[in-house]
């Protein structure tokens, strides 16, 4: 796990955000209900450190990711930004316009280097064109900027001169990398920046990733499914399930004592390499179907497939709230279960 120095500055503040998609029929297209693809979800992102975002595909955290950067614009909550000098400013409701100075400060890398980026451009282009849009260099400039940057991701300053199907899946993230630094950013959402790559290839990107954390002084919002990953990544983990934060923990914390039942039955899926502790961990399989964030259930969202679900839980929303130290978690009985984590080394 990583260590960077936290300042204990929040540097991002997100409150009751919300991304609801129209459902829209007829010839007329009127709007008869909602995907409520993020559900009033609030975390705060500290200066200097990692936070996971992680759960199942169709959860909300990509969602979550693209609504910070004002890829997506939100429903309602507020997105804070804490500047270098201190003056905290709501993203939430800027326009494009307004966007375009906080967008050299919060960068994202994208999870598919193969779409992400444009097939036409050479790498000097790519990783180049933002220096330029944003007046930030011109000319030789640009060029000197994009070698420095391919060499610090582990790419040949010489290949700025190639397309992207010169380049492997690793290369091609490492070009996205590349890119997202180019403005010398505070914040980088990295959504599943490494889910598309081999394993190996994954530990190699991961590796860069933390070099230039401590190189760049960066933050990092980690978006990913693979706990494995998250798990020597982050410094804090926030779960989520169907657009909603269940649990939120020091990423030791959080592995090793869980306190929702979502998280434990995640926990369950963890690859343990030791072949002695397997026989010690037992994979939970989760009952039913996720819920349709179109149509959630009432009360607590997991409780069709919770196996400690009780009368309350169907009727009764749980917040997410502090059962102490500063982990978070959104169960009605996260002090009486006795939850599994991941098995002990």
């Amino acid at each position: 796990m990583t260590s960077p120095a936290t300042s204990g500055t929040p540097l991002l503040e997100v409150n009751n955000l919300k991304m609801y998609f129209p459902i829209q029929k007829g010839f007329f297209r009127r709007t008869v209900g909602h995907v409520k693809a993020v559900d009033d979800v609030s975390f705060t992102i500290q200066e200097g450190e990692t936070l996971s975002l992680v759960g199942e595909s169709g959860c909300g955290k990509t969602t979550t990711g693209r609504s910070i950067l004002r890829i997506y614009d939100p429903t309602d909550g507020q997105i804070l930004y804490h500047d270098e000098n201190g003056k905290v400013t709501d993203l939430q409701p800027l326009s494009r316009r307004e966007m375009q100075p906080f967008h050299r400060d919060i960068r994202m890398i994208f999870q598919d280097p193969q779409a992400s980026l444009n097939p036409r451009m050479p790498v000097l282009e790519i990783v180049g064109e933002c220096l330029r849009l944003n007046k930030v260099a011109k000319g030789k400039e640009v060029e000197e900027r994009v070698a420095y940057l391919l060499e610090r991701v582990g790419l040949r300053a010489e290949y700025m001169h190639r397309y992207p199907h010169a380049f492997s899946g690793g290369e091609r993230q490492r070009i996205g990398i590349a890119r997202a630094l180019a403005l010398n950013p505070r914040l980088v959402v990295a959504d599943e920046a490494v889910s598309a790559l081999d394993v190996s290839v994954q530990a190699q990107t991961l590796n860069v990733l933390q070099e230039l954390q401590d190189e760049f002084q960066l933050t990092f919002l980690f978006i990913a499914h693979d706990l494995s990953v998250v798990e020597h990544i982050s410094d804090r983990v926030a779960v989520m399930y169907v657009g909603r934060l269940v649990e939120l923990a020091n990423t030791e914390e959080l592995f090793y004592n869980p306190k929702h039942p979502y998280t434990e039955a995640l926990m369950s899926a963890v690859p343990i390499p030791d072949p002695k502790q397997r026989k010690r961990g037992r994979r939970i399989r989760l009952e039913g179907e996720v819920a349709d964030p179109a149509n959630p259930p009432s009360g607590c969202y997991f409780h069709p497939r919770c196996r400690y679900a009780t009368d309350r839980c169907q009727s009764e929303t749980p917040a997410l709230r502090d059962i102490g130290g500063g982990h978070l978690a959104a169960c009605h009985h996260a002090e009486e279960l006795e939850l599994k984590g991941v098995v002990a080394e």
